[in-house]
């Protein structure tokens, strides 16, 4: 969230996860499982939910659902390669990859001079 008057205001390389999560149809929270030593080991739902609710110290009623949730994962999550790295002109220069209008841009600020060019500070 911010504006482009905003001098604080930055762009931050995200993803979107969307997903169905199991929620303690009971006590109403996401459910942390536990994933390596008991649902891939006993195929059970359940099993994984009291584990992991054990191990995280949390009640655990017995009574689960999936619900969809929307994650909003930071860039550094899951890179490429730096091999693979965007470069400058990936997004400036009259490469597409970045809506700058949408933005509030002008145009590309690499090539106008940035949002705050020619403003007394």
């Amino acid at each position: 969230m911010g504006d482009i008057k905003d001098k604080t205001a930055k762009i931050y390389p995200y993803k979107t996860h969307t997903g169905d999560q199991p929620m303690d149809s009971v006590h109403k929270y996401l459910s942390t499982f536990q994933q390596y030593q008991s649902l891939w080991v006993h195929y059970n739902w359940n099993k994984a939910l009291k584990d992991g609710a054990q191990e995280e110290g949390l009640p655990y009623s017995g009574k689960y659902q999936f619900v969809k949730t929307i994650a909003y994962v930071s860039a550094p999550h899951q890179v490429a390669p730096k091999e693979d790295a965007l470069q400058c002109g990936d997004c400036h220069m009259g490469a597409k990859r970045m809506d700058w209008k949408a933005l509030g841009y002008k145009a590309d600020p690499m090539m106008t001079g940035g949002r705050f060019a020619g403003k007394k500070k």
